[in-house]
């Protein structure tokens, strides 16, 4: 990156006379994981790289195949993000890091043919369509979702009860979406005890036991998240 003159101001002295050194941390993504997307449901990307804003993760914007991502989690050299390719598919899907500053562009990267987004990979976390019993406030009930299918609902793995996230992403959203995201990654309430319906296969549920989620309204509601095994 070229970098305009800088002229270097001492107060009650005037300009420094030396060429000052001027540092630039150029973004860039080295490595992203897993190299796999389903082209439905939600994948967290762990996206690894140097030059990212570590303060305001709605500054760093991140597409993977041209479909926006949530960013969970930010650091200088990691990001966290999550995926929703909303049933596109592409073998060699790019990957897109843009950062922003007031709004504006600063700097770009893209990481070419990083991530393969295709209809035979399961996504590794889905949030179901929600039957019953997550109403916040709420303890001791269960939560049952619908997973479409019969292998989707026996691959469950883990579940977790998070304060309703968004499942769908946007440059314009981000700066509300992403700290919500960030507050409902860090601290999930596991529910446990999981189980596939007997009458309806594509059906699993679990027990929230004690769990309570404080919501930032009186009726909000929670999102079962679910982790299944990789296919």
């Amino acid at each position: 990156m070229r970098c305009p003159q800088v002229n270097v101001l001492v107060s009650g002295v005037g300009l420094a006379t030396n060429a000052p050194t001027v540092t630039v941390m150029a973004v860039r993504a080295t490595a992203v994981a897993p190299a796999s997307v389903a082209s439905t449901g939600l994948t967290l990307l762990n996206i690894t790289g140097r030059g990212f804003d570590n303060t305001t993760c709605s500054n760093n914007v991140v597409t993977v195949g041209g479909v926006v991502a949530g960013v969970v989690s930010c650091s200088t050299s990691l990001l966290r993000v999550l995926v929703n390719p909303a049933g596109a598919s592409n073998a060699a899907a790019d990957v897109v890091v843009k950062l922003l500053s007031g709004g504006s562009t600063i700097d770009q990267f893209t990481f070419a043919s990083a991530v393969n987004i295709g209809s035979t990979t399961s996504s590794l976390l889905s949030t179901p369509s929600v039957v019953a019993g997550v109403t916040l406030p709420g303890s001791g009930f269960t939560v049952t979702g619908l997973f479409g299918s019969a292998a989707a609902a026996a691959s469950i793995t883990s579940a977790f009860l998070v304060p309703a996230i968004p499942i769908t992403f946007t440059e314009a959203d981000a700066p509300t979406q992403s700290p919500n995201l960030t507050v409902a990654f860090s601290n999930p309430r596991p529910c446990t005890s999981i189980a596939v319906d007997g009458g309806n296969s594509a059906q699993a549920s679990c027990d929230a036991g004690t769990s309570q989620l404080r919501p930032r309204a009186s009726a909000a509601p929670c999102s079962a998240l679910c982790k299944r095994t990789a296919r």
